[in-house]
């Protein structure tokens, strides 16, 4: 009898545990259910006032009087980085969650499932730009402040634009391991025998385990998980060195602001 108890309350539990994941589930899909209908306008909506806000500061940044600084340069490019982001995205949102549905991965016409594609690559490339420049941006700062007499040579303007060149170029060659990935491929259609274009892996995705666990590690952990790690790296080294400045002691040049960085950096990676 001392079982059968044991039994029930175990199976009880276990329906509770099942039944909770299920409300959980449940919750997220009436989630996107609401959600889903009406993100085509948020986003479009959103990236609209992004493009305005990040235009004015793009006109700022670069008159004669805001260039020539190694941070306003910096700060453009991130503005510049976003601009590309927002204006690639809004025709897609608009075609593909306000005049069509992406759910349904048949039925687009083939130009515009090319530009998707085209979408998501130079979205991916200049969304990592402008992550990694806001890292560049808080390494400059950290310099500025650790380092006061020397940022003038190691924060240039000269830095800068070496600095954005770079960042380029390194956003460019982490996206490649995503361009051999993904293609335009003919799917069968639900509905009938015919089929339509839409995004799917490439054979040599498939077949290449270490492409997949490239790709991976690239997007997973070096372009969403490394930059934030860095950043907030900087961020308490920058916040460290601002509590000593402001308890009066001077550590822009001293080794110690130095191995403040260097430590942060070492526990957080």
């Amino acid at each position: 009898m001392a079982f059968d108890n044991n039994g029930s309350h175990l199976t009880a539990g276990l329906s509770m545990e099942h039944n909770h994941s299920s409300s959980e589930i449940s919750g997220f899909t009436d989630f996107n259910e609401v959600y889903r209908p009406v993100h085509g306008y948020l986003s479009s909506l959103v990236c609209i006032f992004g493009i305005i806000f990040n235009s004015c500061n793009i006109y700022i940044l670069t008159r004669k009087n805001m260039k020539n600084s190694a941070t306003n340069i910096l700060l453009m490019w991130i503005a510049v980085f976003d601009l590309i982001t927002e204006a690639v995205y809004v025709p897609f949102a608009i075609h593909f969650h306000i005049v069509t549905d992406t759910d349904v991965g048949y039925g687009h016409e083939r130009p515009w499932v090319y530009y998707a594609l085209l979408s998501l690559h130079t979205m991916f490339i200049a969304h990592t730009a402008s992550m990694f420049m806001t890292v560049a941006l808080a390494t400059f700062r950290c310099i500025y402040i650790q380092h006061h007499t020397k940022a003038q040579t190691l924060c240039s303007e000269q830095r800068a634009n070496l600095t954005t060149a770079i960042v380029s170029i390194v956003s460019v060659i982490l996206c490649i391991p995503n361009f051999i990935s993904t293609t335009v491929v003919d799917q069968p259609n639900a509905d009938n025998n015919a089929t339509s274009p839409w995004i799917g892996d490439t054979e040599m995705f498939k077949n290449s385990k270490f492409l997949q666990v490239s790709t991976f590690l690239v997007i997973g952990g070096i372009v969403k998980t490394g930059a934030c790690v860095i950043l907030l790296a900087f961020t308490v080294a920058l916040l460290i060195s601002l509590k000593q400045v402001r308890a009066g002691t001077d550590q822009r040049d001293s080794k110690l602001g130095t191995n403040n960085l260097f430590w942060v950096v070492s526990i957080l990676v």
